[in-house]
């Protein structure tokens, strides 16, 4: 769930990335720090992206059956191959971010812009949706706490007599 709640860092991470906010940081002091704090904030959206990453693949590993995340991941994979061609090939600008990601270093115009809202209400509307339904459909839900140590405890051991097993026969 601390997945979900951090919203939207790719987002957040192209925003920093292709707006040219990054590029120099005033607060920052010298245009060295700057520079290099424009970087690690540019990094470290990325880390909490890959932690969303890896939250949302436990959700679904929890609440689908194996054949439903295969058809899950496929049919994204899909989807997203069919929109990024269709987008390179109708987009006015079809290299480069456009209006989505303006530039709000030079002006405040580009928030005025449907398609930087749009992409934004985009990004939240998966995690309000995680948040709406994955509670209502988890199955840990029905074990208690001391049932999953147990569930826990239990494969730690199978997996410790394995590889006892495994070195006697080496």
């Amino acid at each position: 769930m601390f997945a979900v709640g951090l919203g939207a860092p790719r987002w957040c991470q192209m925003l920093w990335a292709t707006s040219g906010m990054g590029l120099w940081v005033p607060w920052a002091g010298s245009p060295l720090a700057g520079a290099m704090v424009g970087r690690t904030l540019w990094l470290w959206l990325g880390v909490l992206d890959a932690i969303q990453g890896v939250g949302f693949g436990m959700i679904l590993l929890q609440t689908l059956t194996r054949f439903h995340i295969v058809f899950t991941l496929v049919s994204a994979q899909v989807l997203g191959s069919i929109a990024t061609i269709v987008a390179r090939a109708c987009a006015p600008d079809a290299e480069g971010p456009g209006s989505v990601f303006p530039n709000l270093a030079l002006s405040s115009r580009g928030l005025s812009n449907a398609w930087f809202w749009i992409a934004l209400v985009m990004q939240l509307s998966i995690c309000v949706g995680f948040f709406k339904f994955f509670r209502k459909v988890c199955p840990l839900h029905s074990y208690s706490t001391n049932s999953l140590l147990m569930i826990f405890a239990g494969a730690i051991a199978e997996a410790l007599r394995y590889l006892r097993t495994a070195r006697q026969q080496n």
